[in-house]
């Protein structure tokens, strides 16, 4: 019987991603559903960084969230300029109408 996925999934899939020579960057293949609202993003984006060393890879629609992830990104590379200098995070940017 099929279940929701959950923040335990998610990490998983997120260490087999990491443990794979041929890929570059980590997305989210599956959501932490109980958590799913603005502040589970930030979860996902927690998720990530403890799971993998690769880049995360996400589309983080509001405004407010993709802010909040900067100043993470900021925090894990050691401040803005070596955030610049080094990005953490590739921003998914589909075409909106």
């Amino acid at each position: 019987m099929p279940r929701c996925s959950t923040a335990a999934d998610l990490a998983q899939i997120i260490r087999v991603a990491d443990a794979l020579i041929n890929i570059d960057a980590v997305g989210v293949a599956c959501k932490d559903i109980e958590n799913s609202d603005w502040s589970g993003k930030l979860g996902v984006l927690i998720t990530l960084v403890k799971n993998t060393n690769k880049p995360p890879v996400f589309l983080w629609e509001q405004p407010a969230t993709l802010r909040a992830v900067i100043e993470i990104a900021a925090i894990i590379r050691g401040g803005r300029d070596a955030l610049r200098a080094r990005p953490y995070f590739l921003q998914l940017a589909p075409p909106y109408r």
